[in-house]
């Protein structure tokens, strides 16, 4: 409604508040693909293929092992890496990046793919394993770890 001409209004301010806080995201796999046999090139996987354009296996890799997994995660730890070959900078102090690919196999950095604020990929050798299924898990440790 409106006032009154030549009536003094006291304006106060008003405040609202609410508890707030800022967290750190927990890394997350997004996707894990597996190629034979890598593009010629920078990364092993140039619009979404392998060499010869075949598509990647998703989330599998033959017991065999061999070939290169890529495995894409959000909210990786930032590391330090040669943009040219994707190797870990060693003056980091970062010993390596590795994932175990059930109880026994540990696939071992090839390079990193890319790194964004939010999104990274990371390409690894792949060993061979016993059969069946488990659990994969990525260690990607701080970059002054």
């Amino acid at each position: 409604r409106g006032g009154v001409t030549g009536q003094v209004y006291v304006r106060a301010l008003k405040i609202a508040r609410v508890d707030f806080s800022y967290y750190v995201p927990l890394p997350e796999v997004v996707a894990v693909r597996w190629c034979a046999v890598c593009q010629a090139g920078r990364t092993c996987l140039v619009n979404g293929r392998c060499d010869n354009g075949e598509k990647p296996k998703e989330n599998a890799a033959p017991l065999r092992g061999g070939g290169t997994l890529t495995i894409v995660m959000r909210n990786a730890p930032l590391v330090a890496y040669h943009a040219l070959s994707g190797a870990l900078d060693a003056s980091s102090g970062l010993a390596s990046i590795s994932a175990s690919l059930g109880a026994t196999a540990v696939a071992s950095l090839v390079r990193v793919v890319f790194q964004g604020e939010d999104v990274s990929a990371f390409e690894l050798a792949v060993p061979s394993a016993a059969a069946g299924e488990g659990l994969a898990e990525m260690s990607v440790p701080p970059g002054d770890a």
